[in-house]
């Protein structure tokens, strides 16, 4: 048995096969993005700052800690813990001094020369308490006249820094006590 199809007949029929899989492939796509799953899809609490304003950055901080080998060298070192607890009290909406004028601010910094170990008075160090600095007075100075957005912003902002600071913390006494058993 031969089957006669024209020309005409065989274009009808892969214009509707084509249209068919490529409606398919579409719905498939649109399911794929609608499914949520459970690992990703986390909720994220909203706190409120002492100013009212709602913070969706709480516990951004929370993934970089001092390691236990660094704060026993750290220990002494209190105006560092100054600046710490200010960090923690800004991360949990709390009232912090960043919430003040410029005067505390600078006083904490300018504060951080007094009693740092030796492994911890380097260049990149400083460097990183500078960028931090920076993005405290930006803060500081947006909580005045900016958007809850916009502090979020200079908020995570400062988090980051923070983060960074504590990072290059561990990098420098983990390469200091190489040196040091070396």
């Amino acid at each position: 048995m031969i089957f006669a199809y024209s020309t005409a007949d065989f274009i009808c029929f892969m214009t509707k096969l084509t249209t068919f899989i490529s409606i398919g492939f579409f719905v498939l796509l649109l399911q794929c993005e609608n499914t949520s799953h459970p690992e990703t899809s986390s909720k994220q609490a909203i706190l409120r700052s002492s100013t009212g304003i709602k913070n969706n950055v709480s516990k951004y901080n929370s993934g970089m800690v001092i390691e236990p080998v660094t704060n026993d060298q750290i220990n002494q070192w209190t105006s560092f813990f100054v600046l710490k607890d200010e960090i923690e009290n800004l991360n949990s909406n709390n009232y912090s001094i960043f919430d003040q004028n410029a005067a505390g601010i600078a006083t904490v910094f300018d504060n951080l020369n007094i009693g740092i170990p030796e492994v911890f008075d380097t260049n990149t160090i400083w460097a990183r308490f500078k960028v931090l600095e920076t993005n405290v007075f930006l803060y500081s100075n947006a909580t005045h006249n900016k958007t809850p957005e916009q502090l979020d912003f200079y908020k995570k902002n400062i988090l980051i820094a923070y983060n960074n600071l504590i990072l290059q913390i561990n990098k420098t006494h983990e390469k200091f006590t190489q040196i040091e058993f070396n």
